[in-house]
């Protein structure tokens, strides 16, 4: 095996101490716009929640408050991008 980058090592050592949660992506239980970023993510081997809620549910969730703004939905370290 090909030895690791020590500047790669301490770099993947301080963000597995920043990141306490694992990555988020929130849209419907289809491809659309999500899947651009569905792809790239399994591309570069960044792990993270693929949630995926029916219209119905996505209805019922926006209405209760839950959600605000519009989907897809990337929430990562307490922040929520859309």
């Amino acid at each position: 095996p090909k030895p690791q980058n020590p500047v790669l090592k301490a770099f993947e050592s301080i963000i597995k101490d920043i990141h306490t949660e694992m990555p988020k992506l929130v849209y419907f239980e289809l491809h659309g716009r999500a899947e651009a970023i569905r792809l790239l993510c399994h591309h570069a081997k960044v792990e993270f929640e693929d949630v995926r809620f029916s219209f119905e549910e996505w209805g019922a969730k926006k209405g209760a408050g839950e959600f605000k703004g519009q989907l897809p939905q990337w929430h990562e370290d307490g922040e929520v991008m859309n």
